[in-house]
């Protein structure tokens, strides 16, 4: 695990990182083409600061305040991007809506809400895989929409026929938060947060990233936290205790509400 020095400098470093982003989106050059990649780059570091402020000082309210303005930023560029369809959406599909788990992780629903309700519906073909969008697609419109089941379980369908082998848990968990199956969550949940943790070790022997970013973002699962929230409002039985999701990340205060440019301010 990351030494408290390391967890210092990662939190230096990702600030630093914030603010040079910030600073690029306000400039505006060459807008329509490096936004998306920009507000990526920028959610990142913000939910690595997260994590590694959460490990430094077992801090939820920097934790959950840094997972919000991830998503804040995420929401900043769906509205840009439906107001202006020159800018690039690839960066940031509806499949690749981590942001999304952010807000929930963060407790802060109705920013979820509000960035289901901005998120494209529709698949984008070469521009996204297939599982990837039906899984959050399922999700928002579950939580954040009025879906009938019947569409909800056309949806779940589309899921399951397009999840690789790899990603079986994902449709395994949705079909779990459908039908409120306490066994079947747990399970598949369990699998997703091996899988995180496999990631990481593929990163660590591939070279991908510094060893101390993934000593700390391998061992805690935003998407499991978030995924644990979201069981728990559909009165899914979760564990009291999971791998990779900390007992104290997951009964932290919400925070105030905040200004919906907070994410400019590192």
């Amino acid at each position: 695990m990351a030494t408290e020095e390391d967890l210092e400098i990662l939190v230096e470093n990702a600030t630093d990182e914030i603010q040079d982003i910030v600073e690029e989106i306000d400039d505006g050059d060459d807008f329509e083409a490096q936004l998306g990649q920009l507000i990526s780059d920028l959610c990142t570091r913000y939910r690595r600061r997260a994590a590694a402020c959460f490990f430094l000082e077992a801090d939820t309210g920097a934790f959950y305040r840094d997972l919000f303005k991830s998503a804040q930023a995420f929401l900043y560029f769906l509205k840009r991007a439906s107001e202006d369809s020159a800018i690039d959406r690839y960066p940031l599909t509806t499949g690749r809506s981590a942001p999304f788990f952010d807000a929930i992780a963060g407790q802060n629903m109705a920013l979820a809400r509000a960035i289901a309700q901005h998120s494209p519906q529709t698949f984008a073909d070469g521009d996204e895989y297939e599982d990837d969008f039906f899984y959050y697609h399922f999700l928002m419109r579950l939580y954040f929409f009025e879906t009938d089941k019947k569409e909800l379980t056309s949806i779940l369908g589309q899921l399951s026929s397009a999840v690789t082998q790899e990603s079986t848990y994902k449709a395994g968990i949705c079909k779990a938060l459908l039908g409120k199956d306490s066994e079947g969550f747990n399970e598949n949940l369990s699998t997703l947060l091996l899988a995180h943790q496999g990631t990481y070790d593929r990163y660590r022997e591939q070279e991908i990233e510094q060893d101390d970013i993934i000593d700390v973002e391998s061992n805690i699962s935003i998407e499991g936290l978030a995924l644990i929230r979201l069981a728990e409002i559909r009165d899914i039985v979760t564990a009291k205790e999971y791998r990779l999701i900390p007992g104290i990340s997951r009964h932290g205060t919400a925070l105030l509400p905040m200004q919906e440019d907070a994410w400019k301010t590192p």
